[in-house]
């Protein structure tokens, strides 16, 4: 029996619980990925913000986004009106003593770009505004009933097991709003959920569809410290010298030491002592014999894509003075409005009706007060001038300007005239 025979039945590799938070994932080398327990690629809030933390292409993907979403700033918008000052706006710029306007909106648009939820806790009595808000980490924000994933449906109670807060919320239907209030009446847990799972109420994280990206980056990094710190090749094919085979026994014990001490990124490089005579048949010197570089590349490129990052942003290739000027409004439009304007319309119709006089208004941002998207602005400005299709004052109205006086007419340049009203154009007959 050759010893290549017990290394071609199908294998399973349990990843263990450091790799990415406490849910312990099963890989089946035929391309099967599971949990136990469940058959999709299903993620908890722990194990995603557990990769978060360890996956600095993740990391850095959505950094761009929540720190950029800190930075709008808020109005309020209805029928072209906008404004700039009222208790609400005042309350999202300030939202409590012990966090400041950049952290929580940070913290908010972190949470939605990984898990598609955010959770809010607003303080004060539920009948009038709010005093401050709180923003629940998603791993802290669960259900103490069973079974009420089934229908897909939110649950009737949702609890919160933080240091910052530690409440149950009973689900209660007030002027055509569900929402979730304490028991005494004094916190309201405002939930903000996007894509959900399957017949679950959860959001779905897009890490669900990048877990194997996520694994090749982790398991390569690890794998190279573990040259560097082991000091061996990355991998050996070694052949038996006796050329009737290895003892059944003998090979099952060679199997299970390779397996125990030697496979997997966690033991790259560790000198191997054979127990019978074997000799090396290859070996190869780097990663680059698998490719590993261009799957590392390919694994961050889908990353990107995934959370809508211009490649130009992040491509050493892609990376141009050029490319990068003219990918800006492209990250802020495909990658950080729609995690602010699904955060929006949710605060609109979940926060702003605690507020009177406040009917059709909607919470939005100045794209004009972006300092990255000034040249943009003027470059469009300069491009509609010259259309000639447009009034000055629609050109400024889309530059962020007010309207000038004089400025309703379409300007086009003096020397525009009829042929038939010119005499004598060179080259043409006298008309």
């Amino acid at each position: 029996m050759s010893i290549l025979d017990f290394f071609r039945k199908p294998k399973t590799k349990s990843y263990d619980d450091s790799d990415f938070g406490a849910g312990r994932v099963v890989v089946i080398n035929n391309g099967v990925i599971q949990y136990i327990g469940s058959s999709d690629n299903k993620l908890s809030a722990s194990q995603v913000y557990d990769m978060f933390g360890k996956i600095p292409t993740l990391f850095d993907a959505v950094e761009k986004i929540s720190s950029r979403v800190a930075g709008l700033s808020l109005v309020l918008n209805r029928d072209g009106k906008v404004i700039k000052e009222h208790p609400v706006l005042e309350l999202l710029n300030n939202p409590g003593k012990n966090i400041s306007k950049t952290a929580f909106w940070d913290e908010l648009s972190t949470s939605f770009a990984l898990c598609y939820e955010g959770w809010l806790v607003a303080r004060g009595n539920v009948s009038n505004p709010p005093l401050e808000l709180e923003v629940m980490e998603p791993y802290c924000v669960d259900s103490p009933i069973s079974g009420f994933r089934q229908n897909g449906l939110m649950p009737e109670k949702i609890k919160t097991d933080s240091e910052k807060d530690k409440k149950t919320y009973m689900k209660k239907l007030i002027d055509g709003i569900e929402r979730y209030i304490s028991e005494d009446g004094f916190s309201e847990l405002i939930p903000i959920i996007g894509k959900r799972y399957k017949n679950d109420w959860r959001g779905m994280s897009k890490l669900s569809v990048l877990f194997e990206e996520a694994i090749h980056i982790r398991a390569g990094n690890v794998h190279n410290r573990s040259l560097l710190e082991n000091g061996l090749t990355s991998s050996i094919i070694l052949s038996s010298k006796n050329p009737d085979g290895i003892d059944p026994n003998k090979a099952n014990e060679f199997k299970r030491t390779v397996q125990e001490q030697y496979q997997g990124s966690r033991n790259a490089g560790k000198p191997i002592f054979l127990p019978l005579p074997f000799e090396k048949v290859s070996e190869s010197t780097n990663n680059k014999d698998m490719d590993y570089i261009q799957l590392i590349n390919m694994d961050e490129t889908r990353i990107y894509r995934v959370f809508n990052i211009p490649l130009a942003l992040i491509s050493d290739k892609a990376m141009t003075y050029s490319n990068l000027e003219a990918s800006i409004p492209f990250l802020y439009s495909d990658a950080v409005f729609p995690v602010f304007n699904y955060l929006a319309d949710e605060l609109t119709i979940k926060l702003l009706p605690r507020y009177k006089n406040i009917d059709g208004f909607k919470l939005g941002f100045d794209k004009f007060e972006i300092p990255a998207l000034y040249k943009h602005h003027a470059e469009m400005m300069k491009e509609l001038k010259a259309s000639q299709v447009l009034t000055t004052n629609e050109i400024r109205a889309k530059g962020g300007y007010e309207e000038i006086k004089g400025g309703e007419d379409v300007i086009i340049p003096i020397s525009v005239q009829k042929l038939s009203e010119i005499d004598n154009v060179p080259g043409y007959p006298e008309v």
